[in-house]
């Protein structure tokens, strides 16, 4: 059982870009007039060995503006706290743009609103910007709504789909096997179109005899060609049936009744 071992990369591994957009800044005043809200482009870390590199307006550091549209700096006036002054009013505003807390789809966002599904919140903050959901129910927590949700009870941010059927890898019973319907009688976790017994819970997919076909589910479990409802030992081999006690226990089960008693589904007597 001897093991070779070959050098399979002598480079470094590539290391790509990574970075995110800084906060936006409060609308400021400067000589009378209200300056934009600003935040720029932040590397958390710079590629390497021939990673993949970062966008342009990354590294030039270019800024992206919002418009401020309160009026503090012309009206020469404050707000309490938890308001600020929009129009010459002040209102709960929490990201500050200029719509109140309570009309505002996204009121956490200050991005322009889009509201794709129509269902009164807005596409940046839905959990499901594609399909109404007002309610934005999130089951499992994944900050997916469960409208969108390819599994809506287990948590799969990802929403990988390896083959394509509609339910997520993390909650398709047969992950690999197209299957809209994701079935599973037996509730063994395999789904009933790669379960090699439909009928009978059997998560580990016994198969002695390699036939595809699940241990539980064969009628002669021991291979003898008599069938388990008409065999003296249905788990053990014993094509003659010998029954020295005629007692309708075989003779095989009788010499080995722990072993036997442990593994049958049958009722066994213990003399």
């Amino acid at each position: 059982n001897k093991t070779e071992r070959f050098q399979c990369n002598v480079h470094h591994c590539p290391v790509d870009c990574l970075w995110k957009w800084s906060d936006f800044t409060d609308c400021t005043c400067e000589d009378g007039r209200s300056l934009n809200r600003r935040r720029h482009p932040i590397i958390i870390q710079a590629p390497k060995y021939e990673g993949t590199p970062c966008p342009d307006f990354v590294v030039t550091n270019e800024t992206e503006e919002l418009e401020c549209r309160d009026e503090l700096c012309k009206q020469g006036r404050s707000c309490e706290s938890g308001k600020s002054i929009c129009n010459g009013e002040c209102i709960i505003d929490k990201d500050k743009d200029c719509i109140p807390d309570n009309q505002d789809k996204c009121p956490n966002d200050p991005l322009p609103e889009k509201d794709t599904d129509d269902d009164e919140v807005g596409d940046s903050c839905d959990n499901c910007s594609e399909k109404e959901n007002p309610e934005q129910i999130d089951s499992d927590s994944d900050r997916i709504g469960d409208e969108c949700d390819n599994c809506r009870y287990v948590y799969n941010y990802d929403q990988s789909d390896a083959d394509g059927d509609g339910w997520g890898d993390a909650c398709d019973t047969c992950p690999y096997i197209y299957s809209r319907s994701n079935l599973d009688q037996d509730n063994d976790g395999w789904g009933d179109i790669c379960d090699n017994c439909i009928f009978y819970s059997n998560p580990e997919q016994e198969d002695r005899d390699n036939d595809f076909l699940g241990y539980l589910c064969e009628a002669d479990k021991d291979g003898d060609e008599i069938v388990n409802q008409y065999d003296n030992c249905p788990l053990l081999y014993n094509p003659y049936q010998e029954d020295s006690e005629m007692d309708g226990i075989g003779d095989a089960c009788r010499r080995t009744l722990p072993e036997a008693a442990l593994f049958s589904d049958v009722p066994l007597q213990i003399r």
